[in-house]
């Protein structure tokens, strides 16, 4: 069961802008990776990567986008 830290969910929310998804995303990669990853090939494509899951979410919703990963 995950146990999510308050301090970092309610960081994640209250910085939440759907107008600049992909912003957000790699402000939240920075606030849960550790510091030495950020900039590097990996984080840059994590927060790439879960931009279009999130736009994608709310373009097209769960259902269909978990669909389309999927295959």
């Amino acid at each position: 069961m995950p146990r999510d830290e308050a301090r970092i969910v309610e960081e994640l929310r209250s910085t939440f802008n759907r107008a600049d998804i992909p912003n957000w995303v790699s402000a939240a990669v920075g606030i849960l990776l550790l510091p030495e990853l950020i900039g590097q090939p990996t984080a840059r494509r994590l927060a790439d990567e879960t931009s279009q899951a999130v736009e994608l979410i709310f373009e097209q919703g769960m259902a269909a986008t978990v669909q389309a990963r999927l295959g």
